[in-house]
């Protein structure tokens, strides 16, 4: 936030409003929550394939060397 806030110094909320930094209206707020979300499902999904493929390259390591894991 320490180098991201200095740029807004001496604006005003209608300039912030006007070069587009603060939602307007809660259709825009609305979707900016639902990109959130969307964004949110995404990773916990692509973290869910990770730890999947992650389980199969562990097994298939065990085959390899004959190795049996505790169930």
């Amino acid at each position: 936030m320490l180098h991201y806030l200095p740029q807004f110094k001496g604006q005003n909320w209608t300039d912030l409003l006007t070069i587009g930094k603060i939602p307007k209206t809660d259709s825009d707020i609305t979707q900016i929550f639902a990109e959130r979300d969307r964004l949110k499902t995404d990773i916990r999904t692509r973290i869910q394939e990770i730890r999947q493929i992650y389980q199969t390259l562990n097994q298939m390591v065990n085959d390899l060397y004959n190795v049996s894991t505790a169930p």
